[in-house]
């Protein structure tokens, strides 16, 4: 049973309506579906176009709900006279098609909360209660406003929009696309609905029942059916129809936009992936050049870094690698002879010096073509730098092939080289190591073979020299010899002893030379002959000889002061020493700071000085002859002996060596040289003094010869700075006094 209502001053009840109830509920499914198939469709739409479709899709469905509530308004049967409120109709029209707005807004959004739903149900709810009202008021009927009663209708159609809302954002959320089902699914879900609905309100019309228990309260009232269910059902009969459409028109719009999306969305994939791929093609050619100039760029590196860019042949790298991979073949398996030769030109540098550095270029690359021609298709011949060359040999199981290619090398580099026009003669210093299994690295390789062209080059040269293991024994002692010489002159453990130059005629002391000698801790006292040739390689001699030269000059005046006549201080200089620029200057400051008198001090030096470096050694001995230092040549006649460096510079004594000295007896010979030297010297205006006068035989020879001034064991070994003074006080020196001393 309905509830009653009062107009006119009569309550009256209504009887239940079985098909205008059916009709009403198919009418507001309808509505439902058609209003979820909006919210679906707006998914779909573009976000510019939403706004528009939004507004659209809410007076569809506004409408729609507002028929819904006519039909179930259209179930009761009012007084006759009862009049219709079009501007009531028409604002309760509006205020639902607004709910249903704010409705579709809210479930459509893209990030959808509860809290921001709460308010649109809230609104859709108050819409609803006020449109009903509003529709009651505008048919004449005055519904009994209870506050509690409607208090909870609001509350309750509140939490059902509420509920309603919610399931619907859900839905939307989880399907992405709008919902595409057989093609004709949703017309005849529309359509069929909607004439059954139409049908059931035109039955009712036709047949509707008289109202039943009706309760009279002011008098006979005469009911009758409301004068606008006619043209309500009408009106909803073709509302019916026109959702139908417009909801299979909007759907249908809204697969062709999504479809239209969608292929505009294929198209630019496909135009992005056409144009990826056009841009990986193009990366693709650009790395694959790049790739191709890289290992162009490679392959021009690999060839710089393994040949040598003057001769052509490999470099230390090459050699190296090599070596590197011969020795992981041998550690496997050791089936083949192989040897490397370390090959040094002995005086390129002379060479290179007077052809200059271009012809010098000219000759390094004939000598690497005499390796190639000599060479095998399995020898690597590489250059390693400067006028350093080597030769890996592969000689199968013979061993004795290597010292023959080694021997075959001196003789194709002791041939001439025909440079500019000019003829060289050059002779070679080569080292052969054979490798074998006990090797693990290239540098140990190199090493000893270094190593064995060392020891050929100290022996003079021209030669080969097979690589032992005394050889670095040796080394390493050398090794240890430069670190004691290093801390020998850190620590000052060099000494002075003093040989005297005796005036053969009278026995007198005519000057003396200074010797150095090491008081070596552990060993004693050293002669110069076990440091000095390590001092000149390792260039320790130049401040091994400034020293020599401070003490000497220093102890000078304390042999003076004991000596009645002018004496004479000799010191031996090293080519080392003169070479340096600042020798000169040096010279000078030792002889202010020590008050020696310059021509009271004689500089003796090797014939050698003067070939190795003419141009500059020629001034330098003027400048040192005209501070009044006297010059002498020592060792005269062991070495080149050449006149025409003899009269170039100024030299003012010639010592000659003790080698002739001790062949007095043996070898005429000397005898006639040593006279020779002597009537040289004194067509020349130099004088002459001996070395190593050891009996009385060999002093008397020189005396008559004219030779005046010697120094040796008959008259003295070298001895300390005390002793020295006490041989100062003795006006000659007789063999019988001589003061017998070990030879140091």
């Amino acid at each position: 049973m309905y509830p009653a209502f009062e107009t006119q001053g009569l309550q009256l009840i209504f009887s239940h309506q079985p098909h205008g109830v059916g009709a009403g509920f198919l009418l507001m499914l309808l509505t439902m579906f058609s209003a979820f198939r909006f919210a679906e469709a707006l998914i779909s739409v573009a976000e510019k176009q939403r706004e528009i479709w939004t507004i659209g899709a809410g007076v569809t469905a506004g409408y729609c709900r507002f028929c819904v509530q006519l039909c179930f308004l259209s179930l009761f049967q009012v007084p006759q006279g009862t009049s219709f409120d079009f501007l009531l109709f028409t604002l309760a029209l509006l205020i639902t098609i607004g709910g249903r707005t704010v409705a579709f807004r809210s479930v459509t959004r893209e990030n959808v909360r509860l809290r921001l739903l709460l308010p649109s149900s809230l609104l859709e709810a108050a819409t609803i209660l006020c449109s009903q009202l509003l529709l009651l008021v505008a048919s004449g009927v005055r519904y009994p406003l209870r506050p509690l009663n409607l208090t909870a209708t609001f509350l309750l159609a509140a939490a059902v929009c509420f509920l309603c809302q919610v399931v619907v954002a859900m839905l939307l959320r989880r399907s992405a696309t709008p919902w595409r089902g057989p093609r004709f699914a949703y017309p005849i879900a529309s359509l069929a609905p909607a004439a059954l609905a139409t049908y059931l309100i035109w039955m009712w019309v036709r047949r509707a029942p008289s109202p039943q228990h009706i309760l009279p309260l002011a008098g006979s009232t005469q009911f009758q059916t409301p004068p606008f269910i006619a043209p309500i059902a009408i009106a909803i009969a073709v509302l019916l129809l026109c959702v139908a459409h417009a909801g299979l028109f909007l759907y249908w719009r809204s697969i062709r936009w999504s479809r239209g999306l969608a292929e505009a969305e294929q198209e630019k994939e496909i135009a992005n992936a056409l144009a990826e791929q056009r841009a990986i093609r193009m990366q693709n050619e650009a790395l694959l050049e790049e790739i191709r100039e890289r290992k162009r760029v490679e392959a021009k590196l690999a060839a710089f870094a393994f040949s040598d860019p003057v001769t052509g042949l490999n470099n230390r790298t090459y050699l190296n690698d090599r070596l590197r991979t011969l020795l992981h073949k041998k550690g496997a398996r050791a089936y083949a002879y192989h040897a490397l030769l370390y090959i040094d030109l002995d005086n390129f540098k002379s060479a290179n010096d007077m052809l200059g550095h271009g012809q010098g270029d000219s000759l390094l690359k004939e000598v690497a073509k005499r390796l190639r021609t000599l060479a095998t298709q399995e020898d690597v011949p590489v250059r390693l730098g400067g006028d350093e060359f080597a030769v890996l040999l592969n000689c199968a199981s013979d061993a004795g092939c290597a010292l023959r290619f080694a021997h075959q090398v001196l003789t194709v580099v002791e041939r001439p080289f025909e440079i500019a026009g000019n003829s060289l003669h050059l002779s070679a210093s080569i080292g052969l190591c054979t490798i074998d299994s006990g090797y693990t690295d290239p540098d140990s390789v190199l090493r000893d073979a270094d190593l064995a062209m060392y020891c050929a080059k100290r022996e003079g040269g021209a030669r080969v020299a097979v690589f032992v293991q005394e050889m670095y024994a040796n080394m390493l002692r050398a090794i240890e010899d430069r670190k004691e010489l290093k801390r020998a002159i850190a620590e000052e453990e060099f000494v002075l002893w003093y040989q005297p130059l005796v005036d053969m005629q009278d026995r007198s002391i005519y000057g003396s030379e200074a010797l150095i000698r090491w008081q070596h801790p552990v060993r004693g006292l050293l002669g110069p002959y076990t440091f000095i040739r390590l001092a000149e390689e390792t260039g320790h001699i130049v401040e091994i000889g400034n020293w020599v030269l401070r003490k000497a000059c220093g102890d000078f005046h304390k042999f003076q002061e004991r000596s009645s006549k002018p004496l004479l201080l000799s010191l031996n200089v090293s080519s080392k020493q003169l070479e340096l620029p600042g020798y000169f200057d040096l010279l000078v400051q030792t002889l202010e700071e020590t008050n020696m008198p310059p021509n009271q001090l004689q500089l003796e030096i090797t014939e050698s000085i003067l070939m190795s470096e003419p141009a500059l050694m020629g001034p330098l001995l003027q400048r040192i002859r005209n501070l009044g230092v006297k010059i002498a040549f020592d060792d005269f006649g062991t070495g080149y002996s050449s006149l025409s460096y003899i009269q170039k510079f100024p030299v003012d004594t010639l010592k000659i060596d003790q080698s002739f000295v001790r062949s007095l007896i043996d070898s005429p010979v000397n005898g006639k040289i040593i006279q020779f030297i002597l009537g040289m010297s004194e067509a020349l205006g130099m004088s002459v003094s001996v070395e190593g006068v050891e009996t009385e035989f060999e002093a008397e020879t020189l005396l008559r010869f004219g030779c005046r001034i010697a120094q040796g064991y008959l008259y003295s070994r070298p001895v300390e700075v005390e002793t020295f003074f006490g041989l100062l006080k003795q006006k000659s020196l007789m063999p019988s006094e001589v003061v017998r001393l070990p030879a140091a």
